[in-house]
């Protein structure tokens, strides 16, 4: 990608190939990867307990299509989905990261 950047400079968004809701991600980790399913939050609680930016990344969502920045780049994913890559995280990181989720309840 360093290599792409040189090439073609500028500022790219990056993004992987399955544009989805946050909500969409955190239900397919907690079913593909058997994780505690979160409490589900109404909008008048997550406006008392959030703070503005993080009420804001949950509240609103950008959907990017990256064909164009990979075929400019002439860039690969290595993941490219959100799947795959929580996958490969999660095979290699599960003891650490169910640690995470213990501490977390």
């Amino acid at each position: 990608c360093e290599a792409a950047l040189k090439t073609s400079p500028g500022v790219y968004l990056g993004s992987d190939l399955a544009p989805t809701t946050q909500v969409e991600v955190a239900t397919w980790a907690t079913t593909e990867l058997g994780l505690p399913a979160s409490t589900p939050m109404s909008m008048a609680e997550a406006k008392v307990r959030m703070d503005k930016d993080t009420l804001g990344m949950f509240s609103q969502s950008k959907r990017l299509n990256p064909a164009a920045t990979l075929a400019k780049l002439g860039v690969t994913l290595r993941y490219p989905t959100y799947r795959e890559g929580f996958r490969d995280v999660w095979m290699r990181d599960k003891t650490s990261l169910m640690a995470l989720v213990a501490n977390a309840e």
